[in-house]
């Protein structure tokens, strides 16, 4: 599977306005086994401000406050256009087998090293826990593994850096909608198709 993003315009918060383009190239579904990320190759974070924001710098400072806490990521900035004020930054690590990823996003009130700080602490979270994925994409990918074992018969097995309510609640309700099994046990989540 392939998909193609393309943001069209920014937008924040209360105005909003954000516009983006997707294109999903489907593929045949397989089973996931995902218990080693491999080695990191690199850290890289970008952060992002409206252009009524870039007289006092709050993309910059956002990054100054990534890199104090993670220090040899590749940093870059933007500003864009939008019809309201706001800021975010979103940082990933890339391994051999993965990608993990973590952001924040910034508010009135709420200085731009602040917002920097938190998406560094928890992708430090995301790579200290050794997982091949974040928290976030747990309770996303959820789905996939049990389309594939369905499909294909065959187990997916992925390991997780926790199983939050989220991921749980998700099980529940594919289980409700396909025939199988989930184990979670010792940080690996496996999926299986349900003997019929």
């Amino acid at each position: 599977m392939r998909v193609e993003i393309e943001v069209k315009r920014h937008g924040f918060y209360p105005r909003g306005g954000g516009e983006i383009h997707v294109r999903i190239f489907p593929g045949k579904l397989k089973p996931l086994n995902l218990t080693e990320r491999g080695l990191l190759r690199k850290i890289s974070v970008t952060s992002f401000a409206s252009h009524h924001l870039k007289t006092t710098r709050v993309a910059e400072r956002m990054l100054d406050g990534f890199t104090q806490v993670i220090t040899d990521a590749q940093t870059h900035c933007t500003y864009v256009d939008a019809p309201s004020p706001g800021c975010f930054i979103a940082s990933r690590a890339g391994y051999e087998n993965s990608i993990i990823g973590a952001d924040a996003l910034g508010k009135r009130g709420k200085r731009a090293e602040d917002v920097g700080q938190e998406a560094a602490r928890s992708l430090k979270v995301a790579i200290e826990s050794n997982a091949p994925i974040d928290q976030w994409m747990v309770d996303q990918i959820i789905p996939y593994m049990a389309l594939a074992a369905c499909q294909t018969g065959e187990p997916s097995i992925i390991k997780v850096p926790s199983l939050t309510k989220h991921a749980e609640t998700n099980i529940w309700v594919v289980k409700k909608l396909l025939p199988v099994e989930f184990d979670f046990d010792e940080g690996l989540l496996h999926c299986r198709k349900r003997e019929q």
